[in-house]
């Protein structure tokens, strides 16, 4: 825990790159013979392209590297969702329908092929309310579970699917209204 703590105070980063700097330099003078100095014959920008070429592998490498040790870590996606209710990691899943993020969703089921969703009052504000005395809608098509971040990277780009009070569209799901207040998002 100490050891934790102590990596993550700040750190000033110029001393440590002039360091890294000073032990390249000095492994290129003991590998040649004498530090890098200018018209030394060779071609600097060809010699630094074919280090970033390299530096690109790398950098691609540890990416996938890190993917593969986060798709690991992460749990399958699950088949069935419910806000509230099994499997409780609503806050680390939520869906796309037909390849279009779902928001305010209380419940899917990919192998059904169906999304449950609140109905919206304000919709097109800045916070629309749920309309917590009408039914939730059901909507059907493809769906699939998101990890939260790629779901949230797709909304800031796509938007998602927000139903609102008067629009006709889904099949309402009756005994999903509530009769007391919510506490709104």
């Amino acid at each position: 825990m100490k050891a934790d703590r102590e990596e993550r105070v700040p750190q000033d980063v110029t001393p440590a790159l002039i360091r890294d700097l000073e032990e390249r330099s000095a492994v290129g003078t003991h590998k040649y013979g004498r530090p890098l100095s200018t018209f030394n014959g060779r071609q600097a920008l060809q010699d630094a392209y074919e280090e970033a070429l390299d530096l690109t592998q790398y950098l691609k490498q540890a990416l996938m590297e890190q993917e593969a040790r986060q798709r690991k870590l992460m749990p399958e996606p699950p088949r069935r969702y419910q806000v509230g209710g099994p499997p409780a990691n609503w806050k680390h899943w939520a869906p796309l329908l037909d390849g279009v993020p779902v928001g305010h969703c209380t419940a899917f089921d990919v192998d059904e092929g169906w999304v449950q969703v609140w109905t919206l009052e304000g919709l097109g504000q800045e916070r629309p309310l749920r309309a917590a005395h009408l039914p939730q809608r059901r909507f059907y098509g493809r769906v699939e579970a998101l990890p939260m971040p790629e779901w949230k990277e797709l909304v800031n780009q796509r938007g998602a699917l927000q139903i609102g009070k008067d629009d006709p569209s889904g099949v309402p799901v009756p005994g999903t209204e509530l009769s007391h207040p919510v506490r709104q998002p």
